[in-house]
């Protein structure tokens, strides 16, 4: 890999003119050059220099025209091919920005009169060296590949103008971005906007402030401040810089949410959206008899390690726990101690259904927590039916198509949230 300050974009209008000076010249042709540049004044009169450019005339390039390249560039010996020098890069050409290339490929003294690397010739000789191109296109499917932002019209291009980081705010930004994209959670008539909020229209109400957010989501022409949601949470500087738990963010935002939606006909309408229900059971084998627990989850935190895909993370969520030998389990007086079945299994499934990933574990061996940075798939359509106890209402389809991934890149104390 290219370092980036190895390659860089050239604008024709600050080139300086250069000077190659021949010792064999004519006295009054040097003494013309004595304005000019030497090697001493600019130490890159010594490099050899090579870029790409586009094939349009300047005056002809379309305005919003685009073109992702992977190139190579190849500076080889003619006589001998097994000489030579390369430097790889991509680019998003435009009319604004319509070469690119390598300022630095490499210094003139190598390339005359010394054998080259591990030969016995120059790099080029008698003044001629070839040059190839290896180019690539790119296909641009995102409309950002690649791009510098300068000038750029994200309401034009896209329809939307995103969110920005107060410091360290990503994992926010993530969230707010995959909630604003849930449509019975952000548009009128549904969650947000449900909130009452006309009596209590201060910066210290999160559902207020969530609401002037989304609003401006939809109607601003450039990106949107999250600083009225932080202030409404009562954070301070340092909260703003400091990464936090994107799930335990989510969930206590729900919680603001719910609190003002209580005694409201929106009462209702977040735990219909998000919330499920599990049973967590212990059933005796021999004996009628067993205990259980039933609760809400806003969330399923499924393990990562030992699975390959969300298929067996739910597969080793329901899995049964065989209470037997020393680890019988007590069933009271009347049947003592009994062989029995422990485990969980769901009851019903909430609209929207939040999956969290156990990327993060505690390893024995280094006593501390690591990331599980293992290979993990998930489908675009999961039936969630077969995780559902046989008493449960089946009469409806229990499938799920995938509406968004929120990624964690990095490791335990740094990182960076992004969503698709």
């Amino acid at each position: 890999m290219i370092d980036s300050d190895d390659y860089v974009g050239i604008n024709t209008s600050e080139k300086d003119d250069v000077a190659i000076i021949n010792t064999d010249m004519p006295d009054a042709e040097a003494e013309q050059l004595h304005d000019l540049p030497t090697a001493d004044d600019c130490r890159w009169l010594s490099l050899c220099s090579i870029y790409v450019e586009h094939g349009f005339r300047a005056s002809d390039v379309p305005e919003n025209w685009s073109c992702c390249v992977q190139f190579a560039l190849v500076l080889w010996n003619p006589n001998d091919p097994s000489l030579y020098t390369f430097h790889h890069a991509h680019h998003r050409f435009t009319k604004e920005e319509g070469d690119w290339g390598f300022t630095r490929f490499v210094e003139l003294r190598r390339m005359f009169n010394n054998p080259w690397e591990r030969g016995s010739r120059p790099l080029c000789e008698n003044d001629a060296g070839n040059i190839t191109v290896y180019l690539r296109v790119v296909e641009d499917e995102t409309g950002v590949l690649w791009h510098n932002f300068n000038n750029y019209d994200s309401k034009k291009e896209t329809g939307y103008v995103g969110l920005k980081n107060q410091g360290a705010t990503c994992y926010l930004n993530s969230l707010l971005q995959s909630l604003y994209f849930t449509n019975a959670f952000r548009k009128p008539i549904q969650a947000v906007y449900e909130i009452p909020t006309e009596n209590d229209a201060s910066m210290t109400n999160s559902a207020y402030t969530l609401q002037r957010l989304f609003y401006q989501l939809q109607t601003s022409e450039t990106a949107v401040s999250t600083n009225e949601l932080t202030k409404s949470f009562g954070w301070e500087t340092r909260h703003i810089f400091e990464q936090q738990d994107v799930q335990e963010l989510s969930r206590k935002l729900m919680e603001r949410m719910e609190e003002k939606m209580k005694g409201t006909k929106a009462e209702n309408i977040l735990p219909q959206l998000f919330s499920g229900k599990v049973k967590t059971y212990i059933s005796c084998i021999n004996v009628d008899y067993e205990s259980s627990r039933i609760e809400d989850f806003w969330d399923i935190q499924l393990n990562v390690s030992g699975n390959k895909n969300v298929l067996e993370s739910f597969q080793d969520y329901i899995q049964v726990e065989k209470l037997v030998g020393e680890n019988q389990y007590f069933a009271g007086e009347q049947f003592k101690l009994q062989d029995a079945n422990k485990g969980v299994i769901f009851n019903s499934f909430p609209e929207v259904l939040h999956l969290q990933l156990k990327r993060f574990e505690y390893d024995i061996q280094r006593d501390m927590m690591m990331k599980v940075n293992a290979r993990y798939e998930f489908p675009e359509v999961f039936d969630a039916a077969p995780y559902l106890a046989e008493d449960s209402d089946k009469s409806e389809s229990w499938e799920y198509q995938l509406h968004g991934v929120l990624v964690h890149s990095g490791d335990l104390n740094t990182g960076h949230y992004y969503a698709f």
